[in-house]
């Protein structure tokens, strides 16, 4: 009986989502950033030079490329070619073709790894710059993270936030943007938990994925449901 219910509490968290979004369309997004973003990312419909390229990639595991996560990578994709970071940084568990899609925007885009995070001890084969460092700690003394636009991918392990968002959030400039994973995954606490902290200017809700904003656009803390 407990495996029937389990798709209920699934269900009903996303009908309250299916309800507090804002519609298809952008209509009645009124701050300029939050319409750009619906129009130009989330209905954005272009067909991309590295989609087919990306989707032939042998290395990606087939079972990935259904029409429904083709859908999230190809947004990851847009994520970045929007926000331009110069740096991508992923905390919890790594997807290939997660990464891959960030990073393919623009070969310039560094890559950077934590030793003593489990997934980053691995070399992604991938064409753009990997820098290296011992600790998160020492992110912390690292210009291209402090200074420049960035995206951080975080993909729970787990049904809790990770230490290391919490460590960072604090420390991370205003050009940097959170994406959380799989957060329909995760207790409605946890983003509750985010979305309250005091750097968090503006966090837009997908349902399958989160994004936590630091920017100083905001005057006031923003919190918005997009239909996606």
């Amino acid at each position: 009986m407990k495996n029937i219910l389990r798709p209920f509490p699934y269900a009903i968290s996303y009908c309250k989502y299916w309800i507090r979004s804002a519609n298809a369309h952008g209509y009645g997004i009124h701050a300029p950033f939050l319409f750009n973003f619906t129009t130009q990312v989330l209905q954005d419909k272009k067909n991309y030079y590295a989609y087919e390229r990306l989707k032939n990639n042998p290395a990606f595991n087939k079972n990935d490329l259904s029409k429904n996560k083709i859908k999230y990578q190809q947004l990851f994709f847009r994520l970045s070619h929007y926000f331009k970071p110069q740096w991508i940084l992923y905390l919890g568990d790594l997807c290939l073709m997660d990464m891959c899609y960030l990073l393919a925007p623009n070969e310039n885009i560094h890559l950077l790894m934590v030793e003593e995070i489990a997934d980053n001890k691995k070399r992604l084969d991938v064409p753009n710059k990997q820098i290296r460092v011992n600790t998160i700690n020492d992110l912390l003394s690292t210009p291209i993270f402090l200074n420049t636009p960035g995206i951080i991918l975080y993909t729970p392990t787990n049904n809790s936030l990770c230490k290391e968002i919490s460590y960072l959030m604090p420390h991370i400039n205003k050009k940097t943007v959170i994406i959380i994973n799989h957060k329909d995954l995760l207790d409605s606490s946890i983003w509750q938990q985010c979305a309250s902290a005091p750097p968090v200017s503006c966090t837009i809700d997908l349902f399958k994925i989160g994004l936590l904003l630091f920017s100083d656009n905001f005057l006031i803390k923003q919190s918005i449901s997009i239909y996606f």
